[in-house]
């Protein structure tokens, strides 16, 4: 079976426009596009906060066409997070513009993280209180979803502020079962998961065995590499597979041993954003192909 190889538009959208972003994805070797919606989605001149953030949409789903570049998945904002005393707040209208942009985009897989607690959390009774907060959320989410046949994939997190002291509870969604919890809850065929493979990294997660865990589940991936959790720096180096330390050989067996066929989607940004063009490209190219070489290694 041949697999899909898509990359992120995160990095590029940072220094160029989408546009050249798609374009640079395509020259590059790639068969489709996981599109930045956050990206555009963040300040007040964002392109999805103005009037005609439809309008804005559908150019880009016209360019991604013109190159033959499917957008395979997107990444949704995040915005908002759980404030301390847990009091509500219902999703932004960013969220609905998002996965209509998604919808114009010919896309039916969105991102999206959990929403996290903005402080550190001292019991278990918070983590369920979290868990509440994100069935109910998410639960608002859905009915739209559903209409424009827009999955929502949740991704697993790691404790990125570096909040949680030794003994404390884990960092939610951190885990496998925490999120599969939040996808039960949710109940619906608009709900999957998407591993992050760095992000299973740093918390101390085995990837492999996160994907196991999921199973038929898995919906898509954001493939990224890095050196685990090192105190006192950022972690999260998203680094091209093969350039850290996880286990890609454990990682692309357990994904032929659930019978993935989805997209092998790269989530990288190293140094991308400084690079000259010429340079950005010969990174991108190099990276698939030992993606590519990865996976067949495996048998996958």
């Amino acid at each position: 079976m041949r697999h899909i190889y898509s990359c992120s538009t995160m990095p590029l959208c940072r220094v160029m426009s989408a546009f050249d972003a798609l374009k640079t994805i395509r020259q590059a070797g790639f068969d489709g596009a996981d599109f930045s919606l956050n990206v555009f989605s963040d300040g007040e001149n964002a392109p999805l906060r103005q009037n005609n953030w439809r309008q804005w949409a559908q150019s880009v789903a016209d360019c991604a066409a013109g190159l033959e570049l499917p957008i395979v998945q997107a990444h949704a904002s995040w915005q908002q997070s759980i404030a301390p005393d847990f009091t509500y707040a219902p999703p932004d209208e960013i969220y609905a513009r998002t996965l209509e942009a998604c919808h114009i985009l010919g896309c039916r897989k969105l991102v999206f993280h959990p929403l996290l607690l903005s402080r550190r959390i001292e019991s278990a009774s918070e983590l369920d209180s979290i868990h509440a907060y994100n069935v109910r959320w998410f639960g608002q989410l859905l009915p739209l979803a559903q209409r424009l046949g827009v999955t929502v994939e949740l991704e697993n997190m790691f404790d990125f502020p570096h909040l949680q002291k030794p003994g404390d509870p884990p960092f939610p969604y951190s885990d496998a079962e925490m999120l599969l919890a939040l996808a039960d809850a949710l109940d619906s065929p608009q709900v999957g998961i998407c591993l992050d493979t760095g992000h299973a990294s740093i918390s101390g997660a085995d990837a492999a065995q996160m994907i196991g865990r999921f199973g038929q589940r898995l919906d898509c991936l954001h493939l990224n590499d890095n050196f685990g959790r090192i105190s006192g720096v950022y972690e999260d180096l998203h680094l091209f597979p093969a350039s850290g330390r996880l286990p890609w050989q454990e990682i692309f067996t357990a994904l032929k041993q659930t019978g993935y066929h989805g997209t092998l989607n790269l989530e990288v940004r190293a140094q991308l954003p400084f690079q000259s063009q010429q340079v950005r490209l010969c990174q991108l190219r190099a990276g698939r192909e030992v993606t590519e070489l990865l996976a067949q290694q495996a048998g996958f």
